[in-house]
């Protein structure tokens, strides 16, 4: 518990970060102090006391709060092989900051980026959400797996979280596959990219004609695996159909309570109230929206991007979207109201998304 003086300082440097470089050397040295100073900026890592620095259940920590913080560690902690993990595991883009050995490494950078979960496809939400089609998508990618194969053969940038075993692999014909394919085409990472890959010629040259028959066999097993993973996923098409058949009065509840969630309609453009109190139905069909447009705004207000509440600026070849209108909550405690707020939170509805910034992803989708 932070005490007065404490407190006092910390609200200082809410609005000024820069001004921890000037703090007392003891508050530097305060574990509770720092970690709340670094929770609003990653900056602040940078100066905190050698024994702070030094102590890796802090360094932890502070990545736990804020992964930024990463970058101001230690050589040590980015040359770390537990501490990197754990923040490429937060976000990959911090394998960037890792030492030269790492970002060279590829068993650590496979077992860093390969999370072998499912978590993210089968999670409640993502089924309520996805339509029949895209669990049929899902049930195959279950099956299929991916290697990041074709994207290290072409030289692209991967999207590491898309990296997971399949059901096939207890096959063992995709880790054969690709023992082969790497054999018969061997790569090398790009400097200064642990991400992108390029084809290692001078390796390519040595024992050709093995390396290709190699090359022709890898891509063989993945034909094979392709076939597999397609007769599985035909196999349990009927679970999958069903399973999307029962789950309907179930959607149908959950979005009954979400619409009435209860706020007042905002006009985005002057932040003027554009309703009386209402609800989100009302603001849906009032921006012609469907459950897919919708995401968070500024806070914890929701707004919609749909064609009807977007308003789209033009600068030479640059387009800039903006909403015209967004929803805002209102603070109440009943308990239609706290569940609707779980709601929709639980479905990634208010979840922030800014269409202007191209590495941005839209994740709220419709529930059919």
């Amino acid at each position: 518990m932070l005490d007065g003086f404490q407190q006092q300082e910390l609200e200082k440097i809410k609005n000024d970060p820069m001004l921890i470089k000037d703090a007392p050397e003891e508050l530097k040295a305060n574990e509770e102090f720092m970690l709340e100073v670094i929770r609003l900026s990653a900056f602040a890592m940078a100066h905190v006391a050698p024994e702070l620095q030094n102590k890796k259940s802090f360094v932890l920590a502070a990545i736990a709060l804020n992964g930024w913080a990463y970058n101001y560690t230690l050589d040590k902690w980015r040359d770390n092989e537990s501490v990197t993990r754990f923040a490429v595991r937060k976000d990959p883009v911090f394998l960037f900051a890792a030492s030269e050995r790492l970002m060279a490494d590829e068993d650590f950078k496979t077992n860093a980026l390969k999370i072998n979960s499912w978590y993210p496809w089968i999670r409640l939400n993502k089924f309520i959400k996805n339509n029949f089609f895209e669990g049929l998508g899902d049930t195959f990618a279950i099956m299929y797996g991916n290697y990041g194969i074709l994207e290290k053969l072409d030289g692209k940038e991967f999207d590491p979280n898309i990296l997971k075993h399949g059901l096939i692999d207890i096959t063992l014909i995709p880790q054969l596959s690709n023992f082969l394919i790497n054999y018969g085409a061997p790569t090398k990472p790009c400097y200064g990219n642990p991400f992108r890959y390029a084809a290692d010629n001078e390796k390519r040259k040595d024992a050709t004609i093995i390396r290709n028959i190699s090359l022709a066999i890898g891509f063989g097993l993945q034909f094979l695996r392709f076939a597999m993973a397609a007769a599985a996923t035909v196999m349990v098409l009927p679970i999958v159909a069903l399973v999307h058949m029962l789950k309907f009065p179930y959607t149908y509840y959950y979005q009954r309570n979400l619409l009435q969630l209860e706020g007042v309609i905002y006009d985005a453009r002057n932040n003027e109230p554009a309703s009386e109190k209402t609800t989100l139905a009302e603001f849906i069909s009032r921006t012609n929206s469907s459950l897919n447009d919708l995401c968070g705004y500024k806070s914890s207000n929701i707004t919609s991007y749909s064609y009807k509440n977007t308003e789209v600026e033009t600068y030479g070849s640059v387009h800039s979207s903006s909403p015209l209108l967004f929803f805002k909550p209102l603070n109440s405690t009943k308990p239609s109201q706290v569940r609707a707020k779980e709601i929709a939170t639980a479905l990634e509805i208010d979840e922030q998304y800014d269409p202007n910034n191209s590495r941005a992803r839209a994740i709220g989708r419709s529930f059919y």
